[in-house]
């Protein structure tokens, strides 16, 4: 089963430790290393994206979705995640492909996940790690998913969530079926799904509880899955974070 999508798996694949205590992984392709990604102050997003895209050899390289792109750094010593930085953009009305090409009605949103233990910045204004809604500057969301390696599957999946629920709930399904469903089970997600749109909360509380836990604990079990073969963020992370 993939987990969310080619793509996605792409990511983890090449932020992926194999077993070396120390390193660093590049997305999408190693020589993101030479290439400046922060966005500078005088430059527009479509500017940024355009000059980064090119780095790596165009838009489909940095592309997991047609409406993500994702640039991303790891590094770790001693298997532990000591700078963690991603930055995607998401088109939220077209494909990034268009907004390359300046089509004025297509717009972005650009977000970044970070942990930077040289960049603590003011007591606990910057938790680590933090989300960035825009390229600099606050605010910062404290982003920090039970379990200390999956930091990054998890903030895929907060892009899919957001971003392409399609495929996310098509993810869910599968990761459902693979858990949960035989020939003698009700088959209880879509009810659930229904009852999610329809804002029937009763129902969701009455009847499926235990079944809402039980898909919580298969979402989290696979995120875990995918993420074995990553670096752990370093256990210092909490005690310097609010």
């Amino acid at each position: 089963m993939a987990f969310l999508s080619a793509g996605a798996e792409n990511v983890l694949q090449l932020f992926s430790a194999h077993r070396r205590p120390a390193g660093a992984g590049y997305f999408p392709i190693h020589t993101l290393k030479n290439v400046d990604t922060r966005v500078d102050k005088s430059e527009s997003l479509h500017s940024w994206f355009c000059r980064c895209a090119d780095a790596v050899g165009g838009v489909p390289r940095c592309c997991i979705e047609d409406n993500i792109g994702v640039f991303g750094v790891s590094k770790w010593i001693d298997g532990h995640m000591t700078y963690l930085n991603i930055q995607a953009i998401v088109t939220k009305d077209g494909r990034l492909e268009d907004f390359f090409l300046n089509k004025s009605a297509v717009k972005c949103q650009y977000t970044r996940l970070e942990l930077n233990f040289e960049a603590l910045g003011p007591l606990f204004k910057e938790p680590l790690p933090h989300i960035h809604a825009c390229p600099d500057g606050p605010p910062r969301y404290s982003f920090a998913p039970e379990g200390d390696r999956v930091l990054i599957a998890r903030f895929l999946e907060f892009l899919y969530l957001n971003y392409a629920y399609d495929k996310w709930l098509d993810w869910v399904r599968e990761v459902w079926q693979t858990h949960h469903a035989s020939g003698k089970d009700e088959n209880t997600l879509e009810p659930i799904v229904e009852a999610y749109n329809t804002s029937n909360s009763d129902v969701l509380i009455k009847r499926y509880a235990k079944d809402i836990a039980k898909l919580r604990k298969a979402l989290a079990g696979e995120c875990l899955n995918v993420s074995r073969n990553l670096p752990s963020i370093s256990p210092n992370a909490r005690l310097l974070s609010y």
